[in-house]
């Protein structure tokens, strides 16, 4: 069957139904691609992607991808941040990606949690979920994987994600952790090979990030004044992402923080320097149809007819709609969504059939409401697990664009100042084409690295930058080398 299917040796008979053998509109696929769904119990399961490396899948790093939200498709990094094939902001086809994550490591997209994107759940008592749960049934679903792919449990582990990612990563790796520690109980059980986890731009500490750290950023990027800033600040007003934490504000609390946010709204929330769109983008596109692309305002309820029934999906998504947790977020009516194109090109019938979607699932939408309707959120952020981990010898690398206005730098760094870790290298610069790419901190525990010029979406609008850097990191070389 292998050979019929014209797999590598490296690749598993047992997946053989969820291989690959062509995406539309794309080139021919340079290495394995897997599509199909991984077990998290009777009424649920993940959707993944499995891209396998460039160079050697055999041996190198195995590197697990989730997306934020909570609720959004992991499927928005292998299509526009760091897969082979992408499409870039404001544009209408899949090209190559010359700078991919799998240039040099095994990289699992997995769909999380179960209702987001083709991922499934039986009833939304099984959308029911807090961060705890998500980690739980992430690690089934990677169980489930390994039952599939044994060839990888051999393989350095790594669990990486963005955004609210910065909530599932730790805990997984945590769930993964805990796993192996009770196995030294049972020898003869499976124990994963874990070296370490990846965070980029994400929530951690709700004291310190979002909401908490927003007034003093858009004041170091000059977009509100000093004088309102100390008004903030001298009125001891406190505000929290998704109002986890309920604070008597007072009345000129409440009406300077909304003069804050009208400030900054109409800016690109990812990327406080960045346009909402670059020239020639959604805004002055008309489809062969007809068609005018949608704003945030338009009707964005879309449809696709799979085998003669009607599946409904919403086009795009808002900066607010992927950081839900941030309602201080405020929007202009005439933004434009972000990915439309990708929603249109994901829910074709032939991308489903190619990537194994059967016809009973849902249609894919970028960030799912249902999926944050049923999220409770818990207070604890994930900070408590880097103390964990850190201490059992664990890899970590925190990534920062530092011109994200969503989970800002700032508040990154106060809560890594928190742990009180001794400095193992001194910050750097480091280069790309002689040019200051980024700087990197070592802490004995932790790689702590900014994205110079980037946003939320470091990997997608600095790839040569993100790539190299995160690959020497896997391959502990360059920069990161002992």
């Amino acid at each position: 069957m292998l050979a019929l299917l014209g797999l590598t040796a490296c690749v598993s008979a047992l997946r053989a139904p969820d291989y690959v053998t062509d995406l539309p509109d794309c080139d021919r696929l340079n290495s394995d691609w897997f599509s199909g769904y991984l077990a998290v119990s009777q009424t649920k399961a993940l959707h993944y992607v499995l891209v396998s490396s460039l160079d050697n899948p055999a041996t190198d790093p195995l590197v697990v991808w989730f997306n934020g939200g909570p609720g959004c498709s992991s499927l928005l990094a292998l299509f526009q941040e760091h897969g082979p094939f992408v499409i870039d902001d404001g544009e209408y086809s899949l090209k190559t990606n010359p700078e991919p994550w799998n240039k040099r490591a095994n990289v699992l997209y997995i769909e999380s949690p179960a209702g987001v994107g083709f991922s499934w759940a039986n009833s939304t008592q099984d959308q029911n979920t807090n961060d705890m749960r998500v980690s739980q049934d992430a690690f089934a679903a990677l169980q489930d994987f390994f039952n599939g792919f044994p060839e990888f449990l051999t393989n350095d582990l790594y669990i990486s994600g963005e955004s609210y990612g910065g909530i599932y990563v730790p805990y997984l790796a945590w769930q993964i952790h805990s796993w192996n520690k009770m196995q030294e109980f049972h020898p003869t059980r499976t124990r994963y090979n874990l070296k370490g986890y990846i965070v980029g731009n994400g929530a951690t500490n709700w004291d310190l990030d979002i909401s908490p750290a927003f007034p003093e950023v858009v004041r170091n990027f000059n977009i509100i004044s000093q004088d309102l800033l100390d008004k903030f600040q001298n009125g001891n007003c406190h505000y929290y992402f998704n109002d986890v934490k309920k604070f008597p504000n007072t009345k000129d609390c409440n009406d300077t923080w909304d003069q804050i946010n009208q400030m900054a709204a109409g800016l690109n929330w990812y990327d406080l320097y960045r346009r909402v769109y670059p020239d020639g983008g959604l805004l002055a596109r008309t489809f062969e149809d007809g068609r005018k692309p949608l704003l945030k305002g338009s009707n964005r309820l879309q449809s696709v007819n799979i085998n003669g029934e009607e599946k409904e999906y919403k086009v795009g998504m808002t900066m607010s709609e992927y950081t839900p947790w941030a309602k201080h977020v405020q929007e202009s009516p005439n933004h434009p969504l972000l990915g439309a194109y990708l929603t249109e090109y994901v829910n074709r019938p032939d991308v489903r059939d190619a990537l194994h979607i059967p016809q009973h699932i849902q249609a894919w939408s970028q960030c799912s409401d249902t999926a944050q309707l049923y999220y409770h959120y818990q207070y604890e952020g994930s900070e408590w697990i880097y103390k964990i981990m850190k201490q059992y010898g664990y890899k970590i690398l925190f990534f920062s664009g530092d011109t994200d206005g969503a989970v800002p730098t700032l508040g990154t760094r106060r809560w890594i100042a928190g742990l009180k870790m001794d400095i193992k290298k001194k910050t750097t610069a480091f280069l790309v084409d002689n040019q200051v790419a980024g700087y990197v901190t070592r802490y004995n525990g932790m790689d702590f690295v900014t994205i110079h010029g980037a946003g939320h979406m470091a990997p997608q609008w600095k790839r040569v930058e993100v790539t190299g850097m995160i690959t020497s990191w896997l391959h502990d070389e360059d920069i990161f080398a002992p």
